[in-house]
């Protein structure tokens, strides 16, 4: 059994964990955060356990610690990657689910939350702007006008991508039909 003193501990550990995961600059495996998150739902029952999921925690820590100095663009093609292997947002996703330019007002809504919380003191960040495509459990700013600012390079770099991959699949439609390339 665990003592309340380890218990305590665990859940600051785990607590900062999973805000650093949800805001995470580093791609982390789908496999790895459900892991951890099993073990936010269900505390672990021996002291063998609780070390297992304390290193974990320092590590995922450490990561981002080491993260926090590279560079825009790293950061940039960090959280695309984070979006494609934590979210599950692939480029089929998004070529089935965003309808142009859903993507764009996205990235619009997190570059306008930096500007406002480099201009202002007391932003809230609860407050959904009115250009944000989704539904409100999807907007997720963070307290990091940086970090916010990452979010919506890698939204344009997404919607970029699935712009190209519509031109070229429309040009290989074209070439198909025996009409006019670009």
């Amino acid at each position: 059994m665990i003592d309340n003193k380890k218990l305590e501990e665990y859940t600051r550990l785990s607590q900062t964990a999973i805000s650093f995961l949800d805001r995470a600059n580093i791609p982390l495996p789908r496999g790895l955060y459900a892991y951890f998150c099993a073990y936010v739902m269900e505390p672990p029952t021996g002291l063998s356990e609780l070390h297992d999921i304390e290193e974990m925690a320092r590590e995922l820590l450490a990561a981002r610690a080491a993260n926090s100095s590279a560079s825009a663009i790293g950061l940039i093609a960090a959280e695309r990657r984070r979006q494609i292997e934590v979210e599950g947002f692939t480029s089929e996703h998004d070529d089935e689910e965003h309808w142009s330019p859903s993507l764009t007002n996205a990235a619009q809504a997190y570059a306008g939350i930096a500007v406002l919380q480099e201009r202002y003191a007391d932003v809230d960040l609860s407050c959904i702007p009115a250009c944000w495509p989704w539904d409100a459990k999807w907007w997720k700013p963070s307290t990091d006008p940086v970090r916010n600012r990452v979010k919506a390079a890698a939204l344009i770099a997404a919607d970029i991508d699935r712009l190209q991959r519509a031109k070229a699949e429309a040009r290989a439609k074209q070439r198909g039909t025996g009409g006019r390339s670009e």
